[in-house]
C-alpha cells in the first residue's frame, strides 16, 4: 500500500512534465520520486531483485529533476545577486562603473546555466516518454501486487 501510494503521489505532477515553467511542480517531482526511491529501496531485500530496475529509473528521474531545479536556483539567484552587486559597488566606490567588469561574466553564468537547463530538459523529457512506453510504474504494480497475491492464484 505504501508503495501505491508513492507513486501515486509522484505521478500527480504528470501534468506537469511538458510544462518547462513549472519550476516548483518539477522539484516537487523530483521530491516525491526520492520519497518513492527510498521506500523502495526499503521494500527490495522482500522482491529479491525485482525492484531494481524501477530503483534505478527513480533515481534517474530524481537525479535530472535535482540538476533541473539546480539550474533553476541559479537563474532565479543571479539577478537578485547582480543587483546586490552592483549596490555594493557603488556603496564602496560610489558609483557603479567597477561593477560592469563582471557583468559579462554573469550573463554568461546565466546563459550557460539557462543553456544546461533546456538540455536537462530535454533529457528528463526523454527519459519520461521512455519509462511511460515501457509502462515501467504499471510493471512496479504488477511486481508489487503478484508479491501479494495469495500462491497459485494471479495477482
Amino acid at each position: 500500500k505504501q508503495l501505491t501510494r508513492l507513486l501515486q503521489a509522484a505521478l500527480l505532477f504528470e501534468p506537469f512534465v511538458l510544462r518547462v515553467e513549472c519550476v516548483q511542480q518539477l522539484h516537487d517531482m523530483r521530491i516525491a520520486f526520492k520519497r518513492l526511491r527510498y521506500t523502495l529501496e526499503a521494500f527490495a531485500p522482500a522482491y529479491e531483485g525485482g525492484l531494481d530496475e524501477i530503483i534505478d529509473r527513480s533515481k534517474t528521474l530524481q537525479t535530472l529533476l535535482g540538476d533541473i531545479h539546480d539550474c533553476d536556483v541559479w537563474l532565479e539567484g543571479l539577478p537578485r545577486f547582480l543587483e546586490e552587486e552592483r549596490r555594493r559597488c557603488e556603496d564602496y566606490f560610489g558609483h557603479a562603473r567597477p561593477f560592469r567588469r563582471i557583468v559579462p561574466g554573469l550573463e554568461a553564468l546565466k546563459r550557460d546555466r539557462a543553456g544546461r537547463r533546456d538540455e536537462l530538459y530535454q533529457q528528463f523529457l526523454t527519459y519520461w516518454k521512455d519509462i511511460r512506453e515501457q509502462d515501467a510504474w504499471g510493471r512496479l504494480l504488477l511486481i508489487v501486487y503478484g508479491a501479494l497475491a495469495p500462491e497459485g492464484e494471479p495477482a
